[in-house]
């Protein structure tokens, strides 16, 4: 277990970690700020990993306020998670009583569940299909950096400022272990997450 100022972090024998939310009331925008700046630390890091597939949770019922929230949803607010699964039942019975219910997050495989087990087994998948933990918005950057656009163009292309687009590669970087993006374009291909070359690369 891993706490911090306002979310308790239980790890889960799968690797996967259920965020719970303490009593809050209403998540302001400043209070948000605190939830990533304290699961960013070099503390929780060192305990949480530098990414993280997450199920949330909001038991008190605490009201998240708009900008809040969109902080949460941004780059900004998604560093250090891979994929995030919200147990949020009520919703999720709208569906057709569907346990899982896909939503869209900018950057990374979101979905409101049920229930923590049906969390759990669609984070599950998610981490069958994605095992580097790169972000869906990480990924669109890495491929076109791969193919030589400047950061400046590849902001243009996805919507997002270009510190955001540095921020996804510094990211990918600390990762993966490396301090260039050259040496970050070759490391995911040798994992994976990029295609290897036909033949040597010219």
């Amino acid at each position: 277990m891993f706490e911090t100022t306002h979310v308790v972090y239980v790890r889960l024998s799968s690797g996967i970690w259920i965020g719970t939310y303490k009593p809050i009331g209403i998540i302001t925008l400043p209070i948000a700020l605190k939830i990533v700046s304290d699961r960013c630390s070099p503390a929780a890091v060192r305990r949480l990993g530098k990414t993280m597939y997450i199920v949330i949770c909001n038991p008190h019922g605490n009201t998240v306020e708009p900008e809040a929230a969109a902080f949460l949803a941004s780059a900004s607010g998604i560093r250090g998670i891979a994929a995030a699964a919200i147990v949020a039942p009520d919703h999720v019975t709208w569906q057709q009583g569907n346990a899982v219910v896909e939503v869209c997050m900018p950057g990374i495989p979101a979905a409101l569940c049920q229930d923590i087990s049906a969390a759990e087994k669609w984070l599950r998948d998610v981490m069958l299909a994605n095992p580097h933990g790169a972000t869906v918005r990480q990924k669109q950057v890495l491929k076109l950096v791969e193919k030589r656009f400047s950061h400046k163009e590849i902001a243009f292309k996805l919507g997002c400022k270009k510190r955001t687009v540095e921020t996804h590669l510094y990211e990918l970087q600390h990762r993966f272990g490396v301090t260039s993006v050259r040496d970050l374009i070759e490391a995911a291909r040798q994992t994976g997450l990029l295609p290897l070359l036909n033949g040597s690369s010219s």
